[in-house]
């Protein structure tokens, strides 16, 4: 799945008042900071996840900006949290998947 203005706002309708384009601008954004060999299957929701925290702490996403205990945005907390699960074990020792 690639993310659409509209299947974004489907899944956060909290950003429904966020025009498109800037929607899109922040999902481009996102999946150029996203590694899909860290999240595989994951990927698009953790690119969502990006994109939902950049537009939330915009002044534009004042209204949809929900904060975690850690003063980031519930979306970069819930995308850490996703990186954690798909990024450990062999990543963090230097080897990749299929490595050995």
């Amino acid at each position: 799945m690639t993310w659409t203005a509209a299947s974004f706002k489907s899944r956060w309708p909290e950003f429904v008042p966020i025009e498109d384009a800037r929607v899109e601008a922040a999902l481009a954004e996102a999946a150029l900071e996203t590694d899909a060999r860290v999240y595989g299957r994951s990927y698009d929701h953790a690119v969502g996840l990006l994109a939902a925290h950049k537009l939330a702490v915009s002044p534009a996403g004042q209204q949809a900006r929900l904060e975690s205990k850690d003063a980031s945005t519930t979306y970069e907390a819930e995308r850490r949290q996703l990186g954690r699960k798909r990024g450990g074990g062999p990543w963090v020792t230097g080897y990749r998947p299929g490595d050995r």
